[in-house]
């Protein structure tokens, strides 16, 4: 059995041994991955935002413009940067961390703030949005492995609802939008993978 399935099946198993999984879906059913373990990431994911205190972006869709990255680092704790923009380019960035691990059981949160967003940063991460053809990138690559984390970008807008998942980037422009957002939230981010 490869890595990447052995991996996804102890994530699995203790995603299972816990009291309840996600309840609410984050994703819409057969986005994520392959048919296989599209169910699987829909939970872990979802388990994860719910313990954030985080609603589901694809259920609600916000009458603003919503971007949020989910970073669930394997053995660090999980962390999401939403980011809200009205009209006219007044952002807001909510940062929220738990004391869990991404790859296993998500914890209490520990660092909920909500950060303004100068215009001159709103207005490079908006272009940066567009220069990276977000709304057009496929949803997942096939790049898996043992250990890593997930980068997992949704947007909503105008009705419209898409996700970007990614697993450990270390360069290219996805990478560098993501980590120009985490960097924003001026907070202690740990071990960058």
């Amino acid at each position: 059995m490869p890595a990447g399935r052995i991996f996804f099946a102890f994530v699995l198993l203790a995603l299972l041994n816990s009291s309840t999984l996600a309840k609410t879906k984050f994703f819409p059913t057969g986005l994520l991955t392959s048919q296989e373990l599209d169910e699987f990431r829909n939970d872990w994911y979802s388990k994860q935002l719910q313990a954030m205190q985080e609603g589901s972006l694809y259920e609600t869709q916000p009458n603003h413009e919503t971007y949020r990255l989910t970073w669930l680092r394997t053995f660090h704790h999980p962390m999401t940067f939403r980011l809200d923009i009205d009209d006219q380019c007044k952002a807001t960035l909510t940062v929220k961390e738990t004391d869990g691990a991404g790859g296993y059981q998500p914890g209490a949160i520990i660092l909920n703030k909500t950060i303004e967003i100068a215009r001159p940063s709103c207005e490079k991460l908006t272009t940066g949005l567009v220069d990276l053809k977000f709304w057009s990138l496929s949803t997942s690559t096939p790049e898996l492995g043992a250990d890593g984390a997930e980068w997992i970008l949704e947007g909503a807008k105008s009705g419209n609802y898409h996700v970007v998942d990614r697993w450990s980037p270390s360069t290219g422009a996805f990478y560098e939008w993501a980590l120009s957002l985490m960097k924003l939230a001026n907070t202690p981010l740990g071990e960058i993978y």
